[in-house]
């Protein structure tokens, strides 16, 4: 489950803080029988299923996604300059950071990495609060590491030949040496396979290895008159349809409306995630889709029946109407705002004094009570 994703100097970002923890302290009254879940629970840790995040235009909401996938890649794949782009206002810093906190089943993690334009400055991963390593690595990191397969001299010499200044530990000792440590490989595997981000609205592309039989059951419950869908060999995905005979006619899925297509290639890829348990990170959900569909998209991570593995949401939308249908808790709705002196920050409706689950957040939100809104004139 994550818990928080903390970025410095990013782009439009100076500091700022997504946290993804329930916030409103007590749970509600029965909430263990209530159909949508107001958290999800890893032990004593709380977080939120979903979290939207709403904002004017060109306010960094794309950055903070942005942000998440270039961690991602790094961890995966090494450090490049071009995937960690500092602030450009703030000339005389040239250090980014990006933190992350989850739990898994071993415990709770918190990842952190540093780079300036050339290189890794600095790298740290806790556990449960207490040091697995840090960059450079120190003789208490040698000695808690060190196994009979790994002597502290062999983890030295890993480093030395595979340890370059661009390349993180956590893949080092996550990937390729998953021996040396349990925890460094489940944290390495928790943020390069747990975590899917989509920068860019998902399109029929990544249709490759959609659950086709799980698929068109959920598109008659979305409304579409979808009874059978299939892979050809070339990839294509065929939709079948009856005509007025009651006979299956094909419709290649390529011809299908913008909105079907999103609709089929989100419900692919929101199902795999529920049963995966895993977290889903979407740059303008609304897109091409129906008011009433984005909030049976949401629904599915809100609904216990659906979400039984504790995944989760995350999303950008300029689509007020799912404000106002009692779906998202004050700790799942974030207002991302922008200025030149602070850059962008975020901050959860639960952080506003006064704003409780019964308050109309569309109303609040268009009437500009926790700004994130454009004040166009002409």
């Amino acid at each position: 489950m994550l818990l928080s994703v903390t970025i410095k100097n990013y782009k439009s970002i100076h500091s700022l803080t997504l946290s993804l923890r329930y916030a409103e302290g007590k749970a509600p009254n029965g909430y263990k029988e209530m159909e949508q879940l107001p958290f999800l629970e890893e032990g004593s840790i709380r977080g939120v299923p979903c979290l939207a995040m709403y904002g004017s235009n060109a306010s960094g909401k794309s950055n903070i996604i942005q942000a998440i996938q270039s961690l991602i890649e790094v961890v995966r794949s090494g450090y490049e300059p071009e995937l960690i782009i500092p602030n450009a206002l703030q000339s005389e810093e040239d250090r980014s950071s990006i933190e992350i906190e989850f739990t898994t089943n071993l415990g709770l993690f918190y990842y952190a990495i540093t780079v300036d334009r050339i290189k890794i400055i600095d790298e740290q991963l806790t556990k449960d609060g207490k040091l697995i390593f840090s960059r450079p690595l120190r003789s208490t990191d040698l000695e808690q590491l060190a196994t009979l397969l790994y002597p502290a001299e062999r983890i030295v010499k890993i480093v030395a030949e595979q340890g370059g200044n661009r390349i993180p530990l956590l893949q080092v000792f996550g990937r390729y040496y998953v021996g040396v440590s349990n925890d460094i490989a489940a944290a390495y595997s928790f943020i390069t396979d747990n975590i899917k981000v989509y920068p860019h609205a998902p399109s029929s592309e990544d249709g490759e290895h959609l659950p086709l039989e799980f698929i068109t059951p959920m598109l008659r419950k979305f409304d579409f008159d979808v009874v059978r869908m299939e892979m050809k060999k070339d990839r294509r995905i065929i939709l079948y349809r009856l005509d007025d005979e009651r006979n299956e006619v094909g419709f290649d899925l390529q011809e299908e409306s913008s909105g079907l297509q999103r609709t089929v290639v989100l419900l692919g890829i929101m199902l795999r995630v529920l049963r995966l348990g895993t977290i889903l990170i979407i740059d303008d959900l609304n897109q091409s889709l129906h008011p009433l569909l984005l909030a049976a998209f949401v629904s599915l991570f809100k609904d216990r029946r659906y979400n039984t593995s504790n995944a989760q949401l995350i999303f950008t939308s300029h689509n007020t109407d799912l404000l106002d249908q009692d779906i998202l808790r004050v700790s799942e709705i974030g207002i991302v705002n922008r200025s030149r002196h602070q850059g962008t920050r975020v901050k959860r409706l639960a952080d506003f004094k006064g704003i409780r689950n019964v308050t109309n957040f569309r109303k609040q939100y268009l009437y500009g009570s926790f700004d994130g809104i454009p004040f166009p004139y002409i």
